[in-house]
């Protein structure tokens, strides 16, 4: 083997990693109920953002164009306790 620039022990080991790699079993993977539920809250939550995401950019191109100037949140120490 000649691999410019690398040492025999190197290439031993890439040789080594590369058969330990093609040799393995394949794998089944199992989801139980809980995972499939945390994929189903992240995909919602996802959609939700990108909705909300959506929504704001609409809102500023709207303003943009009619003039309207964006509100700002009321003030919290204008409320009565």
């Amino acid at each position: 083997m000649d691999f410019t620039g690398m040492s025999r022990v190197r290439a031993l080991r890439l040789v080594a990693l590369a058969f330990l790699i093609a040799g393995a079993p394949a794998a089944h993977a199992y989801l139980d109920p809980g995972t499939a539920s945390v994929l189903f809250q992240a995909a919602i939550a996802g959609v939700l953002a990108a909705l909300f995401y959506v929504k704001e950019i609409w809102r500023r191109v709207k303003a943009f164009f009619t003039g309207e100037e964006r509100r700002s949140a009321p003030d919290v120490s204008d409320r009565n306790p």
